[in-house]
Parts: structure tokens; C-alpha cells; sequence
């Protein structure tokens, strides 16, 4: 018996042909007789179903990644999201903005990045200078890029100061990473 390839007699293609019911218009629906009507050649093939399914779930990925929104994560002395810098990059997801206020920020420690796709924004006052400032007090390396950050890793309206490096980037280490400075003032930094 050789096998018809337009008719269903496996399960897998009984459930493809059972999943696109858009072959079927809802007239054909009302009439009491209206499966019997059907042929063989309308159900799909499942080579052609899989096309289908893989072309609408990719797109429903590509979909959903592309609507995410991004957070805004407050970082002040009191009343925002954090008191710390590298809390709100642990709390952080990729696109997300951590936004500083106008105060200084000595964290005790470097900030790593740690390769997030965020923007550090710090705040700018009427000659927009950066009024956020970063401040190592001569002790550690303030910032950290070196997994891999990319463009997408963006420091703005910063002041940077008294960083210390062992010979490496006492205000920014950058190995292996690009990510993007804007309105970055390095103030007394030392390696």
C-alpha cells in the first residue's frame, strides 16, 4: 500500500494537521456535513508544519526579546532603590539604567560591571558638568570593565577621582571590554 503523503495516518501527522485549523473557514464549520467535505489535500504536510511552527516561534522569541523594558535603579545616600553601586549592578539586567543622584560615592571597593549591557548615568548640573562623583579616596581602582563589556556598557556624566591602581587604571580598568564613555571627567587618578 503505498502511502498517500497528503494524508495523515501517523500521529505526528494527524497533529499537524490537526494544529492549522486556518485551512478551515468557519462557513465550512456551520454545515453538519462539513469534515466529510474536506480532502486529503488541504491538511498541511508536516514537513511544511514544522516550517511553519519553527517560523512563528522564532518570531515570537525574536518578539518578546525585543519588547522588554528597561529599569531605571535609583542609587542615593536615602530613599532610592540602593545605597550602593555595585548592589544596584548585582540587581541589575541587561538594558537596565542605574542612575546615581548628585553626591559622592566612595563604595570601598572597585565597581565591576561584571559584562552587563547597562549605563551607569550619574547627573549633570547647569554647565553640565557631572555632579555624580566616584571616589576611590586613593585606595582601590573605582571602575571595572574586564568581562567582556561592550558598546552597550555606557558611563555618563561621571567624575572619576582618586582611583589607585597596582600599575593598572586607577580610575578605569578596561582589559578585554569597549564599553562607551560620555561626559567621563578623570580627576587625580593614579596607577
Amino acid at each position: 500500500n503505498p502511502r498517500n503523503p497528503n494524508e495523515p495516518n501517523e500521529p505526528g501527522d494527524l497533529q499537524a494537521a490537526l494544529g492549522d485549523l486556518s485551512l478551515i473557514s468557519l462557513e465550512s464549520l456551520r454545515s453538519p456535513n462539513s469534515m466529510r467535505s474536506l480532502s486529503t489535500s488541504s491538511y498541511p504536510r508536516e514537513k511544511d508544519m514544522h516550517r511553519f511552527l519553527m517560523t512563528t516561534a522564532l518570531a515570537l522569541a525574536g518578539f518578546t526579546t525585543s519588547t522588554a523594558v528597561a529599569d531605571t535603579i535609583t542609587v542615593c545616600a536615602d530613599g532610592c532603590d540602593h545605597t550602593s553601586i555595585n548592589d544596584a549592578i548585582d540587581a541589575s539586567s541587561h538594558g537596565d539604567v542605574i542612575q546615581l543622584s548628585a553626591e559622592t560615592y566612595s563604595e570601598g571597593s572597585e565597581i565591576n560591571l561584571d559584562g552587563k549591557a547597562i549605563t551607569l548615568r550619574g547627573t549633570t548640573g547647569e554647565s553640565g558638568a557631572p555632579t555624580s562623583i566616584l571616589d576611590g579616596v586613593g585606595k582601590h581602582q573605582l571602575l571595572i570593565c574586564t568581562t567582556g563589556e561592550t558598546s552597550g556598557t555606557v558611563l555618563r556624566n561621571l567624575l572619576i577621582t582618586r582611583g589607585f591602581g597596582q600599575g593598572f587604571g586607577g580610575g578605569l580598568y578596561v582589559e578585554n571590554a569597549s564599553p562607551s564613555l560620555f561626559n567621563c571627567h578623570f580627576v587625580l587618578n593614579t596607577a
